[in-house]
């Protein structure tokens, strides 16, 4: 029986990637994600966002924020990093606040006790 192997399909993913960066479709970004696979089929999840548009951990981020006065513009310095709040992850129990670590591509998860510390609205 012939089967895939990690380093097959992660190159698959990587060729995936580049010939949908290379088609050159604009308003929206394509992103290939997760695999499953099972011998010798795959599937891979590919996520499109339209320029603009939210994506549904910054929409229930803003609803958090509103709610527990958080400001989403305030960043907070951590071992030398940047952060700044990007997201929040409903199905994350333990840390489901998202933070982007500034001038890079970096996502960390904190718990909602860091990010209620870290970020909450000073009243000037």
């Amino acid at each position: 029986m012939t089967t895939f192997n990690k380093a097959q399909l992660k190159a698959l993913r990587s060729a995936m990637q580049k010939a949908l960066d290379e088609a050159g479709i604009d308003g929206m970004t394509i992103e290939v994600g997760n695999c499953s696979y099972s011998g010798g089929e795959a599937t891979y999840k590919v996520k499109v966002l339209l320029d603009g548009a939210e994506t549904e951990e910054q929409q229930t981020l803003k609803m958090y924020a509103d709610m527990f006065g958080l400001d989403l513009n305030k960043t907070h310095t951590v071992q030398g990093k940047t952060l700044k709040l990007s997201g929040y992850n409903s199905r994350a129990r333990k840390t489901p606040y998202l933070a982007n670590e500034v001038g890079t591509d970096k996502t960390y998860r904190i718990s909602t006790d860091q990010a209620h510390l870290w970020f909450a609205q000073t009243n000037s």
